[in-house]
């Protein structure tokens, strides 16, 4: 039975500011108000009666960007017609329509004349869209800003304060040759050595600093052997045992902003293990499997309770980089049982290099220390 006969049930659907679909058991249309007729920019003459599947196939998905996606959602809970759907879909601009992002709400119905039916709300929120993409169009160029801060302060601290500071370095040390030569003899002399010492020290800090505000090597070489680097640097640095594998990278290279962002989170976890974890080994995977690459780090330390414990602004800036790359951030940890990091990011064809290849396992342990890698089969 058609929707108007019962015209008085369906006059306060008329001026809902929402669009709205009502199914019969059968699938075909029985009512449809003025809002959805003007978000679809086709006439109600044309929807009444049709049956739905057929209509969302003819017509419906030739307006609906990734339309494909949209038919294959919708038509799946027509197939199933048991459970509540949600998602969002953008209609594109044509005759008798405008652009618009549309938030699909739909369920079966469960009483009334329409049992068996689908009820089906069509809300706008393009305001609501634009919004977040305009905050993740400012986020996203803060981030730029602060990566090529870090660039400038980086190169600051090694062509200013690193070039001075070797300088120093090297007039201490002709000092202390010149004083050598003329057979002086001096307490002084010793402690000038303990300040050279001191100096040096300063120097390799400084290097580090400008390292961590931006990896030199990471735009020539890649993202898998920067880390390569910095695995053997913090071996030695903190005394960790760190396991560090690649595979599908051998040949081929991210794009920048893949690179760069996660070798952010990268070090961002090594510097929570250093801090926090009280660990002493270290797992690092960088796998790359089409279209998607992983990473994952994982850690033997004394881990913490994420529903009880703060957790600071590095855990969200972690997730923060791996959203702002459409990608997933996981976290697992508990007390006693070490923390684990997974970060998954799509990567787009045509970028960096060619073949994806093998890669291979690096280990890196720290002094006076022996570790076997319980995978390993060699």
């Amino acid at each position: 039975m058609p929707a108007s006969a019962y015209g008085s049930e369906f006059e306060i659907l008329e001026v809902l500011p929402v669009g709205i679909f009502i199914l019969d058991r059968s699938l075909r249309v029985a009512f449809v108000n003025e809002t959805m007729e003007n978000y679809f920019g086709i006439s109600r003459s044309r929807l009444i009666g049709r049956y739905k599947p057929a209509l969302v196939q003819e017509q419906i998905r030739h307006i609906i960007q990734e339309g494909d996606e949209f038919a294959r959602r919708l038509l799946a809970s027509y197939e199933n017609n048991t459970y509540p759907e949600q998602f969002r879909c953008r209609v594109l601009a044509g005759r008798n329509r405008r652009a618009r992002w549309l938030e699909h709400r739909s369920k079966p119905i469960t009483t009334g004349p329409y049992t068996g039916g689908r009820s089906e709300l069509y809300t706008d929120i393009t305001a609501q869209v634009e919004s977040e993409q305009e905050r993740e169009f400012l986020h996203n160029q803060i981030m730029l800003i602060q990566e090529r801060e870090k660039a400038r302060l980086a190169q600051d601290l090694h062509d200013g304060l690193g070039q001075s500071v070797v300088a120093v370095k090297l007039m201490l040390e002709e000092l202390e040759c010149g004083m050598a030569a003329r057979g002086i003899q001096d307490p002084a002399c010793h402690r000038l050595r303990d300040i050279i010492s001191y100096v040096e020290r300063l120097s390799h800090e400084v290097r580090a600093i400008s390292f961590d505000l931006t990896p030199s090597m990471l735009r020539p070489l890649g993202l898998t052997e920067t880390i390569a680097w910095m695995v053997d640097h913090c071996a030695d640095l903190y005394n960790l045992t760190i396991d560090f594998t690649s595979h599908g990278l051998s040949h081929r290279r991210l794009p920048d902003a893949v690179e760069t962002q996660l070798f952010r989170i990268f070090q961002e976890a090594l510097n929570n293990v250093v801090k926090h974890a009280r660990a002493s080994e270290v797992q690092v995977r960088l796998v790359y499997t089409h279209p998607t690459v992983i990473l994952t780090m994982k850690d033997n330390g004394q881990g913490f309770n994420r529903n009880t414990a703060f957790e600071g602004l590095g855990i969200k800036s972690m997730e923060r980089r791996a959203q702002q790359l459409g990608g997933r951030f996981k976290l697992v940890s508990g007390s006693g049982r070490g923390t684990t990091v997974r970060v998954e990011v799509p990567v787009e064809e045509g970028g960096h290099g060619e073949d994806p290849g093998v890669g291979g396992r690096r280990s890196r342990t720290g002094p006076d220390r022996a570790y076997q890698d319980p995978e390993r089969s060699d």
